[in-house]
């Protein structure tokens, strides 16, 4: 094998999201501080405090930022009666919060956007025609025509929203939310399309990226968030583009012992779901704390070296049918050269890549 008979990183386990109650809650604010504050951001109203705040995720790789966002809507179906029944305390938010449950995915990868016919300079019809595209493939439908969707849509936000709640067979008032993934692929873009200058002749591709998402945000019962890799983005903790969007930063922290102690007693095995992956990894002289606290020495509580860093262990474990039986041991097996090289060694790998990108 590619990896050595040791250690297999193949995933045999699905893996639970947990210790993202905090960054739950204040997703689930922020979304409904745009809900309450449509109008204002339509200009209909007197009002004119509100400026649209956009979840947004731009940590390293490997921290679960994609996980977070997919499995977002789950998370608050779970957490709705626990963490977030103080935001339900108050009537409309928890009618707000039950509608959110029950809204429409619409996941968009940024890394497929390329110029498209028959505006191949516009960034905004590439980003129109790849969310529409992505709700085709979501619906299981044909292929778009680009051309074709250009009559249609005509660069008109309501006209592209209308037309990806047909696809996706959403009912009038139904809440969509879209999220943005792979954000920092728009650093790679500065040859692609026709973005505006500043009066330097410099450009921004994330402002114009922004500006877009601020006019799909119009649209009701339209939610967005944004997650991407931020030095590639050149963004600041502090960013705010111009007077009309701010970013909410998910924080997304490592896990900590207790969180991780959930995640091995509530992920279970792909094939044998009767099988939690404690139960695996597990014996009557090696608990789950101890467990915990291994992969916390091990891992720092980083989601992607932690999943990756469980796989191993499972197979290992599975391939000589037996558990571990001390704490030491599991601790001996992780701290090997080989086990930490093939643990990190995706992670070091996109890391190395974007590093190389930045210098060109």
């Amino acid at each position: 094998m590619i990896f050595g008979d040791k250690w297999v990183p193949r995933d045999t386990f699905e893996p639970v999201v947990v210790g993202r109650e905090e960054d739950a809650y204040r997703v689930t604010e922020e979304l409904y501080e745009l809900h309450n504050n449509r109008k204002q951001l339509k200009g209909q109203s007197s009002s004119t405090y509100y400026r649209l705040t956009i979840p947004f995720a731009p940590h390293m790789f490997g921290s679960g930022k994609t996980t977070f966002c997919i499995n977002y809507l789950e998370l608050i179906r779970r957490l709705s009666e626990t963490s977030l029944s103080s935001f339900a305390s108050d009537s409309s938010k928890k009618e707000f919060l039950d509608r959110l449950k029950d809204s429409a995915f619409l996941y968009v990868d940024l890394r497929e956007l390329e110029r498209t016919d028959p505006e191949e300079r516009s960034l905004k019809w590439a980003l129109f025609y790849l969310l529409y595209q992505s709700a085709c493939r979501r619906s299981g439908f044909e292929e778009p025509d680009p051309n074709e969707c250009f009559e249609v849509l005509k660069l008109r936000t309501d006209m592209l929203i209308e037309k990806i709640r047909e696809v996706l067979n959403m009912r009038t008032d139904q809440f969509l939310l879209v999220v943005f993934d792979e954000v920092g692929a728009l650093d790679e873009s500065y040859d692609e399309f026709d973005f505006e200058r500043t009066q330097d002749g410099e450009v921004f591709p994330y402002n114009d990226f922004f500006e877009i998402v601020r006019e799909l945000c119009n649209e009701n019962n339209l939610f967005v968030i944004v997650v991407g890799k931020s030095e590639g983005l050149r963004i600041k903790n502090s960013v705010a583009f111009g007077p009309r969007v701010l970013l909410h930063f998910i924080s997304l922290s490592p896990l900590n012992s207790s969180s991780i102690v959930e995640f091995l007693e509530k992920s279970h095995l792909e094939e044998q779901v009767q099988y939690r992956v404690c139960d695996i990894l597990c014996s009557p002289s090696f608990s789950v704390n101890e467990l915990a606290e291994a992969l916390l020495e091990s891992t720092g509580g980083v989601p992607g070296l932690l999943t990756r860093a469980v796989n191993m262990l499972l197979n290992y474990v599975q391939t000589r049918r037996q558990p571990f039986m001390l704490k030491e041991e599991c601790l001996s097996c992780m701290n090997e050269d080989s086990f930490r090289r093939i643990c990190a060694e995706p992670f070091i790998q996109r890391i190395s890549t974007s590093d190389e990108d930045e210098k060109k």
